[in-house]
């Protein structure tokens, strides 16, 4: 596998992350999702790092677990947001 992938739907334009947990082991990168996009947005797995330890390859054998939360850095108090997720997995080339 080369990365993760998202076919998204969403009202506003909004940063997310994606992270992948393999046993104690957490990595993590970002992807904004844009209005009206009709593509998916692919995240290669060169672009996450590991929560606590830099980059390092992902051991893909050994993901136990996916999560998505929105960055909410820049957001103002009340902040909500929605994300439609048509399609989710990985990708090759």
């Amino acid at each position: 596998m080369e990365g993760f992938y998202i076919l998204p739907e969403t009202s506003d334009t909004l940063r997310y992350f994606v992270e992948l947990r393999a046993g104690e082991r957490w990595f993590y990168a970002s992807y904004r999702v844009d209005p009206g996009a009709d593509r998916p947005v692919r995240v290669s797995f060169t672009r996450f790092y590991r929560v606590n330890g830099g980059r390092e390859p992902i051991p893909l054998g050994e993901i136990d677990s996916l999560f998505l939360s929105v960055s909410n850095y820049n957001s103002a108090t009340g902040f909500s947001a929605r994300l439609a997720i048509r399609e989710l997995g990985f990708y090759r080339h």
